[in-house]
């Protein structure tokens, strides 16, 4: 049987180990990582014990001559794997699997919790994830969750964003962020907080202003939309403002270049009889975009948590793991992103719906499910 596709694309990740103490090949490496994080392998250990109870069925795929390598090898190599290389090959993999270019892109940052020893504090990621296709399209590590400010142009320079709508929460509402996303040929939409205290009061003020006065100094100029959602023993009511009348904006803040309207989303809910209301206030380059598109590119933002971030710490126990030396937490989560878009290229291709944690059950009791998830497209 072939060896996975994907194996190619890591072919460029040069080996740490001197090679006449090679044991165990990096593929095989490799193909164990990815195999037992998808049977829902949490630490170095969980992985040598997949690897030991599957070796038939990993001998299909690569010779394993030696056998599976001990936790504390494995361990070794993992932490030695440099991630700027990993991460290369990781985003060149993930680019076979988008099927168009992104025409929405979040951008947020993510804490490997248990990442911290005495000498260093928890890894932060900041990461670039196609809603559309729900695939990683740029990665970028920071010090700490107060420079993901800095990384996220470096994060920008490496996406193709013409005609591309970007979303950034407040952390990267900066006129030069924005101002990058307009020179690359795309379109941003930013959360406004109090980093922005001066434009937020502004916008909030005008909003305030425009509501008691029923927006009648802006007509034309401006888009309500109104949506019902039920579920999760609530029921919300969202409310969507989108104003194009910013001249008088640019003016007072003349360094956003580029700003084209202003939202409001609003939404009210009703848990148990209790209501409770909230207000969020955005910039955007956006013009002529209606109110119902701007509040799903608003909701869209939080595909890159529910479907990245939340699937990593509730799947694959991102939040649990205490690998902590070297380079190893940084490294295992790339793995599992790579794991992550395995499993979705096999769930969609099923004629029904199935939860990404009952086939990481199913994969690690049914070597004929691990075989499909690595053929899966």
């Amino acid at each position: 049987m072939q060896p996975p596709s994907f194996l190619l694309y890591f072919k460029t990740l040069k080996d740490p180990r001197q090679l006449w103490k090679i044991n165990y090949p990096l593929d095989e490496i490799l193909l164990l990582l990815l195999t037992a994080t998808i049977a829902g392998s949490e630490g170095f250990q969980d992985i040598t014990d997949y690897g030991n109870t599957k070796l038939a069925f990993l001998k299909q795929y690569l010779p394993y001559t030696n056998g599976i390598p001990s936790w504390h090898t494995l361990k070794r190599v993992v932490e030695a794997l440099e991630p700027k290389t990993f991460r290369a090959c990781l985003i060149d993999w993930m680019a076979t699997l988008q099927t168009a270019l992104p025409q929405h892109i979040a951008i947020d940052g993510k804490c490997l919790r248990h990442s911290f020893n005495n000498h260093a504090k928890p890894i932060h990621l900041v990461s670039a994830w196609g809603s559309q296709t729900s695939c990683l399209l740029a990665q970028c590590r920071v010090a700490e969750k107060s420079n993901e400010i800095t990384a996220i142009p470096e994060v920008l320079a490496l996406l193709a964003l013409q005609d591309a709508v970007v979303t950034i929460d407040a952390m990267g509402c900066q006129h030069a962020v924005a101002q990058q996303i307009q020179e690359q040929g795309g379109q941003y939409v930013l959360a406004l907080k109090g980093n922005q205290s001066s434009l937020q009061e502004d916008v909030i003020s005008f909003f305030e202003q425009q509501c008691l006065e029923r927006f009648r100094f802006t007509e034309g100029r401006w888009a309500v939309e109104t949506t019902l959602e039920k579920g999760h023993g609530r029921v919300e009511t969202r409310r969507c403002w989108v104003v194009e009348d910013v001249a008088w904006l640019q003016e007072r803040h003349p360094a956003w270049r580029g700003l084209g309207s202003v939202v409001c989303l609003e939404s009210e809910r009703v848990v148990k009889g209790v209501i409770s209301r909230e207000c969020r206030y955005y910039v955007s380059s956006l013009v002529g975009c209606c109110a119902k598109q701007m509040g799903d590119y608003i909701r869209r933002h939080w595909a890159i948590e529910n479907e990245c971030h939340w699937v990593l710490d509730v799947v694959f126990g991102e939040d649990r793991c205490r690998v902590r030396e070297g380079y190893g937490a940084e490294n295992l989560h790339m793995v599992r992103q790579v794991a992550m878009s395995c499993i979705r290229g096999y769930v969609s291709g099923l004629s029904k719906r199935v939860s990404l944690r009952r086939v990481v059950k199913l994969a690690g009791w049914d070597n004929l499910v691990m075989g499909a998830i690595l053929c899966a497209k």
